[in-house]
């Protein structure tokens, strides 16, 4: 017995003590599965077969939450084919219908100032037409935001920051990200060569014995614990190689997350999943965390860099 798989299947991975989840589809494709359902005749969910009379490709039919970010597109075709539920939800969910109608083609560019307001003033009209429970919980959203934005930053690409400028908006330049200014040639490994990958980094399943909330307050007292985060860093970049070459030659991708989460399931076997215990951690508290990853990062770019030589 492997100590996260079995016989280092990487379908598999270790429960407990003699007990094994197995994923045996977890490398099929959308077509492989309806191959399989034909041939094998097994049962599924008939709702697909509404999805495909109404006209919806097999690679966009989703059963699963409407409101992910990945289906708030076709959110309307619930109204469609499912009417007396659509109506259960919309008068449960606020905005639903909202999305329903706009959903496709609502995007920042999309958005036009009415006359006779500012952008800060249209905010405080959209947030005052809110119930109050909904509009202090996105008050404190900005408040957050704004605070850490406005202290850290963050690197945009030269276009983004050229449109800032077309449309008057107020900000100030801080110089170029070093990492930035050499592009790493990007290097991709199949997933199942990932170390993180094989230690259960993607994984959607609790550590044993804890519930979500509790693996989330772990994954928010591990960071907390600076001297502990940067040892499991270390030790990502000294033992995971193809990880880190395949994650951090790719900066569109938030490396600096990638390194916390990556750590994490390094030292204590926590899933990505439990991400959303960075949230927990004051602003003081993300800032070290980020500062102390970000440190690394640029680290490891930069001997990659002077190893390798792969600047194009």
């Amino acid at each position: 017995f492997n100590k996260l798989n079995f016989s280092f299947d990487f379908m598999t991975k270790k429960n407990t003590d003699y007990v094994y989840n197995c994923y045996p589809i977890f490398d099929w494709k959308t077509e492989d599965i309806w191959r399989a359902n034909s041939k094998f005749n097994w049962d599924y969910n008939l709702l697909y077969d509404i999805f495909y009379k109404a006209g919806v490709p097999i690679k966009k039919m989703r059963v699963a939450s409407p409101f992910m970010s990945e289906s708030k597109s076709s959110l309307n075709l619930y109204r469609v084919i499912d009417p007396h539920t659509w109506a259960k939800l919309c008068a449960r969910v606020q905005g639903a219908n909202f999305i329903a109608h706009y959903g496709k083609q609502l995007n920042y560019k999309s958005f036009k100032l009415p006359a006779n307001h500012t952008w800060k003033s249209f905010v405080k009209f959209l947030l005052d037409t809110l119930p109050k429970e909904v509009s202090e919980n996105f008050k404190m959203r900005f408040a957050q935001s704004i605070r850490y934005w406005a202290r850290v930053g963050r690197g945009l690409p030269k276009n983004i920051v050229n449109e800032l400028k077309k449309h008057n908006i107020q900000f100030k330049l801080n110089g170029n990200l070093k990492w930035k200014m050499n592009k790493i040639k990007k290097i991709w490994h199949p997933y199942w060569e990932w170390e993180c990958f094989q230690y259960g980094m993607y994984y959607h399943s609790n550590i044993y014995g804890y519930d979500q909330n509790e693996c989330k307050e772990m994954y928010k007292e591990f960071l907390s614990d600076l001297s502990k985060f940067e040892k499991a860093i270390q030790k990502v970049m000294e033992h995971w190689i193809i990880s880190c070459e395949h994650f951090l030659t790719w900066d569109n991708i938030n490396r600096v997350a990638w390194i916390g989460q990556s750590s994490a399931c390094y030292s204590m076997q926590l899933s990505s999943i439990y991400k959303a215990g960075f949230h927990l951690l004051s602003i003081n508290k993300q800032k070290q965390a980020n500062d102390l990853a970000l440190h690394y990062l640029n680290k490891w770019v930069k001997s990659y860099d002077k190893e390798n030589k792969l600047i194009h």
